[in-house]
This record gives structure tokens, sequence and C-alpha cells, in this order.
């Protein structure tokens, strides 16, 4: 036996249930077509370990942030703020497991931050490309020379003691302690220290090596 009440057919929704489902409409239709087919190509570009995945998606999030209609705070009661901490969150959060899950990175150990990336586009040609040598540890250094076979090992030439590699000279090799700790402000770092040192100061630290 089946009760009904045939009053309820003629109710309107209450006005909760109706913003609820004018929140999700634009999600079922997935609307705006050409910003959901845009995240498509991300997530594809992403699947492809394709570098270009992190800029396109910043751009995306930027534009996003930038557009009112899309940051919906009068509705759902949440701020502009907080919608803005979610989505950077989330981009942020994309970028480092692209990067982590990319192989190849083994030697790389500076992390992704906007920041820096606007410091690095202030240099020249030449900073530029001895800067990233560095980051990515693909630069003149014994590690990565005997990778290629151009030397006969993969010792410090200033401590005799590791292998020459980016973060050994810039974060802990003892023999050069003391200029790290006049360009970089500190004797021995992190590679999450590393990140925050302006990138002219460890051209300068790297320069005065003179193990180019």
């Amino acid at each position: 036996m089946v009760f009904s009440d045939v009053n309820y057919l003629s109710t309107s929704a209450p006005p909760a249930a109706s913003e609820w489902s004018s929140l999700l409409r634009p999600l079922r239709g997935r609307e705006p077509e050409g910003m959901w087919n845009l995240l498509s190509i991300v997530r594809e570009m992403y699947k492809r370990n394709d570098r270009n995945a992190v800029p396109l998606l910043s751009i995306i999030t930027d534009e996003c942030l930038n557009c009112e209609q899309v940051c919906l705070t009068q509705n759902v009661g949440v701020t502009e703020r907080k919608w803005e901490s979610k989505i950077s969150a989330w981009e942020a959060k994309s970028k480092a497991s692209y990067w982590n899950n990319t192989p190849g990175q083994r030697q790389a150990f500076i992390k992704y931050s906007k920041k820096r990336t606007n410091e690095l586009l202030l240099l020249n040609k030449k900073d530029l490309r001895t800067l990233f040598g560095l980051y990515t540890g693909h630069c003149p250094l014994k590690y990565y020379l005997y990778k290629l076979g151009r030397t006969n090992n993969a010792t410090c030439r200033l401590c005799k003691g590791a292998d020459e590699t980016a973060e050994h000279i810039l974060c802990i090799c003892d023999s050069i302690s003391l200029k790290r700790l006049l360009y970089l402000g500190k004797a021995n770092l992190t590679p999450e220290e590393v990140v925050s040192v302006a990138p002219r100061k460890v051209l300068n630290l790297f320069g005065s090596l003179e193990l180019h």
C-alpha cells in the first residue's frame, strides 16, 4: 500500500533547495563549455607529463580568480578570500603532484614558486641558463659531467668527500661554508631554504667558486 500527499505536488521547493539547484546546474551542464574544455585539456596534458600543463593551469586559475561570476561569494555565504585560498591550494597541490611524478627530477630540488618565477624573469639569458642549470642539476658540476661521460669521477673538487652535485654545493659542502654564510646568509642550508634565497645571491655564490 502506498500513501501520498497530493498537496505536495503543488508545493514549491524551499528557498535553500532552489538555491542549491541553481548552483549545481552549471556543473551538471558543464557550463561554461569553454572552461570545461580547457580543464579537460590540462588533465590530458598532466597524464602525458606535458610541461606546459603547469603554466596553462596557472593562467586558467588566475583568470577564474579575476572573474566575479566564478567566485559566488554572496550565494553560498563564503568570502572571496576563502574561495581564492581554496583554489590556490588546489593549484599548488596539482603543481607539486605534477613535479613529483615527472620522471627525471632526481637532481632537481627547487620546487615551483610563482614569486621565484617572477624574479627569474628579471635575469638576462646567460644568468638564467646558469641558474636553471643549478636548479635542475644540469650544470658543469662533476656529478652531471660524470653521468655524461666527460669526467672520470663525480667527487667534489672542493671537499673531496662527496659527489659534486648542485645540492651539495649550494647546501652542505664544508669547504665553502663561509662563502655560503657570506652570500646566502647561512653556512648550511636545506633545499627548501635555498628556494627562499634571491636568485642573484645564488648566482654570486656560484660565480665566486670558479667551477664553470
